[in-house]
């Protein structure tokens, strides 16, 4: 019997019955076949990756050409948790809501947690404090409208110092045939001249309010 590399015979004189090639581990065409696959894959790997590279790179781009909504009214969005946002003039009288151009200084926003709506037909006066002889003067007022806001009440600017705005919340929840231990809110806060717009949300229900100053 005599053995080969490429083939075996039962003996010499036996036909040839068959062939069996091996092939070295370490031969040149085993290690050309190895590479050529591990480089194919690696290929199909890269131009994948660009592919995906360029999908994400044509979405971003049409998503930064989508316009962007624009709020109504100031255009402003309460913060704190408030999440408003413009809307119309919520029936503002001695306003400077005839000129769309023009935006007051003050916004706001009734959200009744009580009934989880918005807080509509709530009268709001804004006045001016005087703090030395600790009176108030109405210089503007307004109704809220069906989503609770008044965008605009009062004039675009007012002078440094303390103001009021009032709810009349009785007669808010006299619609309503609910009692309420707060007929009336009074928010003072200060206008300090520097920023150029106030919101300011409340929120109410027939025994307990609350208001923050909202961002803009």
């Amino acid at each position: 019997m005599s053995v080969r590399t490429s083939r075996y015979r039962i003996s010499e004189n036996t036909p040839l019955k068959g062939e069996i090639h091996y092939e070295n581990e370490s031969s040149p065409m085993f290690l050309i076949r190895s590479y050529r696959g591990t480089a194919l894959t690696l290929v199909a790997l890269f131009f994948f990756l660009i592919l995906t590279a360029a999908i994400i790179v044509y979405v971003r781009h049409i998503k930064d050409k989508e316009p962007q909504p624009g709020g109504g009214g100031d255009g402003s969005s309460g913060g704190g948790g408030d999440g408003s946002s413009g809307g119309g003039d919520g029936g503002v009288v001695g306003g400077d809501d005839d000129d769309d151009d023009e935006i007051s200084l003050i916004s706001l926003h009734v959200l009744d947690t009580h009934s989880g709506a918005p807080g509509a037909n709530v009268h709001v006066s804004l006045q001016r404090y005087n703090t030395t002889q600790s009176t108030s003067t109405t210089i503007a007022s307004g109704t809220t409208d069906a989503d609770g806001r008044i965008n605009n009440i009062g004039p675009t600017s007012l002078t440094p110092g303390e103001y009021v705005l009032e709810f009349d919340t009785g007669a808010y929840f006299t619609q309503l045939k609910l009692d309420t231990f707060y007929p009336r809110v009074r928010i003072h806060f200060t206008v300090d001249g520097v920023r150029t717009h106030y919101h300011i949300p409340l929120n109410l229900s027939p025994n307990s309010y609350s208001s923050y100053r909202g961002g803009l």
